[in-house]
């Protein structure tokens, strides 16, 4: 192909079927076109820049409808992948929960269609151990251990109905005696002196279970409470909660606190 760029820009496209493209300038000293020898002869006025640029415009268009799905594929598969590691997370913590009831004394209540929850008692060993885990000194673990802790796992069992829990209404009674759960609020107060380190009282914020929570249909969560009660106390748990802005309430009778193993209790 041979192009011959004069002013005006306008030129005259020569072709020869099953041959090459010769253009000439419009204007030049051979104004006649360049004719074939043999075949038909075709010529048509075009715009070079207009020409050029639907060209332009048309390749990238095609490159955008490539990015376009390469870039919905790329979506999709991060938003299932996503949806796969929270399911992979919440059955593992359920398998916790579950593996953690078999071992352990537990006690639940169970409302149909509604709310539903278990009180699992903790060792008083394995609670030390996880809060030292996360930066706790030996002294203030064991007097964590000591305030009777218990591992809770609320559902909202119901397929239409909110349920807003909060533990500050929640109530413990043992010998006769009521009184509140000593709430995660109340052990950050003792430590604002800074006798326990921010990262520490942080991972024990994520430890215990939220104060106050609203579970939807289908809903659950788990955390650990505080009975204030010495190891080995008996009580019952006085529950209550809101169900579509209706008040309800329940007991978890004759859950005990847990006592010093054997090995903790040798000298």
């Amino acid at each position: 192909m041979v192009i011959i760029f004069s002013s005006p820009v306008n030129l005259i496209k020569t072709s020869r079927i099953c041959d090459n493209t010769e253009w000439q300038a419009e204007g030049s000293e051979q104004r006649a076109p360049i004719r074939p020898s043999s075949g038909k002869h075709i010529s048509r006025s075009l715009n070079v820049p207009v020409v050029l640029t639907r060209h332009i415009r048309m390749r990238l268009d095609a490159v955008f409808r490539r990015f376009r799905r390469f870039a919905g594929i790329l979506i999709m598969a991060a938003l299932c992948s996503a949806v796969t590691a929270r399911a992979e997370k919440t059955d593992t913590l359920r398998h916790n929960a579950s593996a953690q009831r078999l071992r352990s004394p537990h006690w639940s209540f169970t409302e149909k269609n509604g709310f539903d929850i278990e009180l699992i008692q903790r060792p008083l060993d394995r609670t030390q151990a996880f809060f030292q885990g996360r930066g706790f000194s030996p002294d203030i673990t064991q007097r964590i251990a000591n305030a009777c802790v218990m591992a809770v796992v609320a559902r909202n069992l119901s397929a239409t109905r909110t349920l807003r829990i909060d533990v500050a209404e929640w109530r413990v009674t043992s010998d006769g005696r009521e009184q509140p759960l000593r709430l995660e609020t109340d052990w950050q107060k003792q430590w604002e002196n800074g006798a326990v380190s921010p990262q520490a009282r942080i991972a024990f914020r994520y430890s215990m279970l939220p104060t106050v929570q609203s579970l939807r249909p289908g809903d659950w969560m788990q955390g650990m409470i505080t009975a204030n009660l010495n190891p080995g106390r008996r009580f019952d748990l006085h529950i209550r909660w809101t169900e579509n802005g209706r008040r309800k309430q329940a007991w978890v009778r004759d859950a005990v606190c847990a006592t010093p193993s054997p090995e903790e209790t040798q000298p």
